[in-house]
C-alpha cells in the first residue's frame, strides 16, 4: 500500500482481552500517550469482569467475541478494521509489553519495507519474574522449531507484540483459534516471502490481580501441533519430501538384493525383500507426488491471495 508522506501514519491497535479490567485502562492510556492518533480496538473475549467498560472509558472501541481463544479474538477484530490504515499493532491487554518501540517499528514498515516487526522480549533485574524461566525455555524451543519448520528469521516466536503492514493483514488468513495465532503469523511471513524484523521490547510484571491465560502444557501442545500442521500446509514439498526420499533410499538395496538373486538363479528367493522394497519405493513416490501437488496448490493460493489484495487496494484508491 502506497503511503502518502504528506499525511499522518494511520495506526490500528488491536488488543485481545480476557478479564483484564485491572490493566486494560493503563494499557490503552500508554498506547494513546505514545500514538495519540491511533485507533484502539479491544476485543472482549467473553470476559466475566468489567474489561469492556474500562476499555470504553479509556477511549477504545470494544468488540465482543463470545468464543474463547486469542486467534478467534484477533479474527473478530479483522472484521471491524477500517480499510485505509497503514499498520496494525497487536498487543496483550495485561500491560506487560512497553509501547514506546512502536515508533521505530512504524519507521521500519514505512521506510524499510518491513511487513512484520516482532517484539523481542527483554526484562530487567526488577522484573526478573515477569518472564518465567519455564516459559522462556519453552519459547526458545518453539523459536528453534519455528526456524526449522518455516525458515523464519523471528527471534521470539511466541511474542504477543507485533506490528503488521497493511499488506500482511490484507493477505493473512487467520485460521487459528487460540495462542497458535503467533505461529500462524510466523509461517505467513515466510509463506508469502515477506520481510520481517525484530526489535527489543521491555517485558514487565503484570499489574494488580492480572494473571496469564496461557495454560503451559495444553497450549504448548497445541502450539507444537500447529507447527506441524502449518508446516505441512506451507512447505508441503519439503515436509513430505524428506520422508519420501528416505523411503526410496531404503527401497533401493532391498530391490537390488532381490534383483541380484534373480539374475544369478533365475528365481526370486528374496521375495519378501522385493515386496518390501517395492512397497517402500511406491509409498515414497506417492508421498512425493502428493507433496508436489500440494506445493502447486499452495503457489496457486498465494498468487490468488496477492491478486485479490491488490484488486481490493485498487478499489480503495478509486
Amino acid at each position: 500500500m502506497a503511503i502518502n508522506s504528506t499525511r499522518k501514519l494511520s495506526l490500528i491497535v488491536v488488543i485481545p482481552c480476557l478479564n483484564e479490567e485491572n490493566s486494560i485502562g493503563s494499557t490503552i492510556k500508554e498506547v494513546l500517550d505514545c500514538t495519540p492518533k491511533a485507533k484502539v480496538i479491544v476485543v472482549d473475549n467473553n470476559s466475566s469482569d468489567s474489561t469492556a467498560k474500562v476499555a470504553r472509558e479509556a477511549g477504545a472501541r470494544v468488540v465482543f467475541e463470545p468464543s474463547s481463544g486469542k486467534g478467534r479474538a484477533f479474527r473478530s477484530a479483522l472484521n471491524h478494521l477500517p480499510r485505509d490504515f497503514d499498520a496494525l499493532l497487536m498487543i496483550d491487554g495485561d500491560g506487560t509489553y512497553e509501547i514506546a518501540p512502536i515508533h521505530e517499528a512504524l519507521r521500519m514498515i514505512t521506510d524499510n519495507g518491513i511487513d512484520l516487526v516482532v517484539g523481542r522480549r527483554v526484562s530487567g533485574q526488577d522484573a526478573k519474574d515477569a518472564y518465567r524461566k519455564g516459559h522462556r525455555f519453552g519459547n526458545k524451543v518453539f523459536t528453534a522449531l519455528n526456524r526449522f519448520f518455516h525458515a523464519s528469521e523471528i527471534e521470539d516466536s511466541l511474542s504477543g507484540w507485533r506490528v503488521m503492514s497493511h499488506k500482511f493483514v490484507g493477505t493473512f488468513p487467520s485460521n487459528s483459534k487460540g495462542f497458535e495465532i503467533e505461529t500462524e503469523m510466523n509461517a505467513h511471513v515466510r509463506n508469502f516471502d515477506m520481510n520481517v524484523a525484530n526489535i527489543d521490547v521491555f517485558y514487565r510484571e503484570r499489574k494488580g490481580e492480572s494473571f496469564s491465560k496461557l495454560r503451559t502444557y495444553r497450549d504448548g501442545f497445541r502450539i507444537l501441533f500447529s507447527n506441524f500442521r502449518i508446516a505441512l500446509q506451507n512447505r508441503p514439498l519439503i515436509f513430505l519430501g524428506f520422508p519420501s526420499l528416505i523411503s526410496v533410499i531404503v527401497s533401493i538395496p532391498l530391490m537390488a538384493r532381490a534383483l541380484t538373486g534373480y539374475l544369478e538363479t533365475g528365481f526370486v528367493p528374496q521375495l519378501p525383500s522385493l515386496i518390501v522394497g517395492i512397497s517402500f519405493f511406491m509409498g515414497g513416490s506417492t508421498v512425493l507426488i502428493i507433496g508436489y501437488l500440494l506445493e502447486q496448490m499452495r503457489l496457486t493460493y498465494i498468487s490468488s491471495a496477492r491478486q485479490n489484495y491488490f484488486l481490493n487496494l485498487n478499489r480503495l484508491a478509486e
